[in-house]
């Protein structure tokens, strides 16, 4: 399903960040767009292969602004047309374009409860940020630092000794494994352009 990835890994999620609120773990998928219509209807640009699939009625989702903090708010419904297209999206307490207006350009949080369940050598390519990244032969290259989603790839990055590394983790011959219990993946450095690193 969505925000996943498999290994091989078939789905795509970018990291923006992960944040906490007093009872749940919230992931950020996205963020508001414009206006549309009436009656609160906006836009939003998910992270997702099928973005509109990770919205149901009566689930919540927190809007964040750039300070940090979010607000509260229950899905009515979603719909979209698929990956790198953005949704549209209904919220039960936003009636009026104006309340539309005011939440565009905040972040689309979710429980990480509600994220769909993961089937067998799955993994949230989230939880690959912190991951220590080891070539075939057990050399560290470094960290993931982040996840970045071009749509027709995803790229890990890492830093480590030799500086920068962009690594392609949705291309079947770079992404060898992933032990997220260990925090570890492993990678052909050969399957991808020495182009990537930088200093």
């Amino acid at each position: 399903m969505d925000l996943r990835g498999a290994l091989p890994p078939t789905l795509s999620y970018a990291v923006v960040v992960i944040a906490q609120s007093p009872d749940e773990t919230l992931v950020a998928v996205g963020v508001v767009g414009r206006a549309f219509a009436g009656r609160g209807a906006m836009k939003a640009r998910i992270i997702a292969t099928e973005p509109w699939k990770l919205f149901r009625a009566g689930q919540p989702v927190w809007l964040s602004n750039e300070g940090g903090d979010s607000d509260r708010f229950t899905v009515q419904r979603a719909s979209g047309h698929g990956h790198g297209h953005p949704i549209s999206l209904y919220l039960d307490e936003v009636t009026s374009r104006e309340q539309a207006e005011v939440l565009k350009g905040r972040k689309v949080l979710l429980a990480r409860k509600d994220l769909p369940p993961l089937g067998k050598g799955e993994f949230f390519l989230f939880d690959a940020v912190g991951a220590v990244v080891r070539d075939l032969d057990g050399e560290v290259l470094g960290e993931v630092s982040d996840v970045l989603d071009h749509v027709t790839v995803v790229n890990a990055i890492v830093f480590g000794p030799g500086g920068k590394l962009i690594v392609p983790i949705t291309d079947v011959d770079v992404l060898v494994s992933f032990d997220l219990a260990r925090r570890e993946m492993v990678v052909d450095r050969f399957a991808f352009d020495d182009g990537y690193l930088g200093r």
